[in-house]
């Protein structure tokens, strides 16, 4: 069955999951392979410290689960591919273990942020649904959840430089090993919805989180009946040995999300498969294998490309045969190497961002006070132009009909008149009274 392309776009949360051969218990828990588990972790995130962050991690006897950050596809695959190398060396030499450690490549699954706080959990329960113990705290293996619920935001451990043992003619289960071996630190970064929180708040979380879990896993062994393996027997157990039912499944998702999310990363996957196609294409072009020979394979897709362009250059050729043509040689740049980007580089570029962001929005910002300050003043202007000219024709004609006691609206007014009515009697106006007086008019 093929295996699926990796794709992260940019910086992304990667969710991991690596197993050991046949289910075998090769990371059974002790003092001595914690200390190494965790001096591998420390060793190799320090050769990756700018483009690698780890959030969680949980060991059991069969596999581990880890969620890290990464800055890119390529920065995740090397960190993976160096942890992975050195700690299958590490415990094939402390187990006596000849074979290979890892019984198949690692699963990474995108983590958008809306995933995460139950991706968390998952990996802080690890052992809970196999009755192996009654809580995460329980846990004799290496396990990141109770170090926060303790208020302990760094590991430690203790890597050993096994080439300098070589030269020295140490072996690995001599009492001399300890003068090889250095102290390192595992720092747990806060997760990307996390980034808010302070140190309290994360212990405070871990501990509510290991609550609810040992509660709901106790109830569910109750209904059950049943009982929890225990931390003893898992220790005693045989490094070689395999479980009696290795849970199987599917295999992970590539990445987990809302439906938009996924949506979203799966149109840009099959957008990035085409420009592989295209690449790869490109490539064959320039590439020669005359002297490869047929007693060695050639990969894959480096053969369908190799296809696909010699098929293409027929098309080219019988063209510019048909129009008389000749074919003319195109000069190839060559391959590039990728940049891999460190997180300083993306806090730098996230910052410069958010300033642009508020500097534009002060700007809008600005712009909108000065046209409603544009607009008051013209509102002013007109009111003044308005005042100047005078009442208008409509305005001069209410007030006579005001005057005259026929205007549509109610009246407020009256005339009055004294003696007889003609064209040269004094006009009193007095205020309309709305209610009828009781007594006599005292103007009639």
């Amino acid at each position: 069955m093929p295996r699926p392309c990796r794709y992260y776009p940019g910086m992304v949360t990667l969710e991991v999951m690596t197993r050991t051969l046949e289910a075998r218990r090769l990371l059974r828990p002790s003092d001595e392979l914690n200390d190494l588990v965790l001096g591998v972790f420390g060793h190799v995130l320090e050769r990756h410290a700018d483009t690698v962050r780890l959030h969680e991690l949980s060991f059991l006897s069969t596999h581990y689960h880890s969620g890290l950050s990464a800055t890119c596809q390529a920065a995740g695959s090397a960190f993976m591919r160096d942890l992975n190398s050195a700690m299958a060396k590490k415990v094939g030499l402390e187990c006596e273990w000849e074979a290979k450690v890892w019984g198949q490549r690692y699963s990474a699954t995108v983590l958008h942020e809306s995933a995460q706080p139950a991706r968390q959990l998952y990996i802080a329960e690890q052992g809970l649904p196999e009755n192996l113990f009654a809580s995460p705290a329980d846990n004799p293996c290496v396990n990141s959840i109770s170090a926060k619920a303790r208020g302990e935001f760094e590991l430690q451990g203790t890597w050993y430089d096994k080439t300098a043992m070589s030269k020295a003619g140490v072996a690995w289960h001599s009492e001399r090993r300890a003068e090889f071996g250095r102290k390192v630190t595992v720092p747990l970064h806060p997760w990307p919805f996390e980034q808010r929180w302070t140190k309290t708040r994360r212990q405070r979380e871990a501990k509510t989180l290991i609550e609810r879990s040992t509660l709901a896993h106790a109830r569910r062994r109750e209904a059950e009946g049943v009982e929890v393996m225990g931390a003893e027997r898992m220790r005693a157990a045989d490094p070689r040995s395999r479980t009696k039912n290795p849970q199987t499944g599917t295999g992970a998702p590539r990445v987990r999300g809302t439906a938009q999310e996924v949506a979203d990363y799966l149109a840009g996957y099959a957008e990035g498969m085409e420009a592989r196609e295209r690449a790869l294409d490109a490539a064959a072009e320039a590439l020669d294998l005359t002297g490869w020979g047929d007693d060695f394979a050639i990969p894959g897709p480096l053969e369908a490309a190799l296809r696909r362009t010699a098929e293409q250059r027929a098309k080219v050729a019988a063209n510019l045969t048909r129009a008389g043509h000749g074919a003319e040689d195109s000069a190839d740049p060559g391959p590039t190497a990728p940049h891999i980007p460190t997180f300083a580089e993306l806090d730098a570029k996230a910052a410069a961002e958010r300033q642009a962001l508020k500097v534009f929005t002060r700007t809008r910002r600005m712009k909108r006070r000065q046209q409603a300050r544009n607009a008051r003043v013209r509102l002013g202007a007109r009111r003044r132009r308005r005042l100047a000219a005078g009442p208008t024709r409509r305005c001069r004609g209410r007030r006579l009909l005001a005057r005259s006691g026929t205007s549509r609206r109610r009246p407020t007014q009256r005339v009055v008149h004294h003696g007889t009515e003609g064209p040269d009697l004094p006009v009193v106006i007095r205020p309309l009274r709305l209610s009828r007086p009781t007594g006599p008019d005292p103007g009639g």
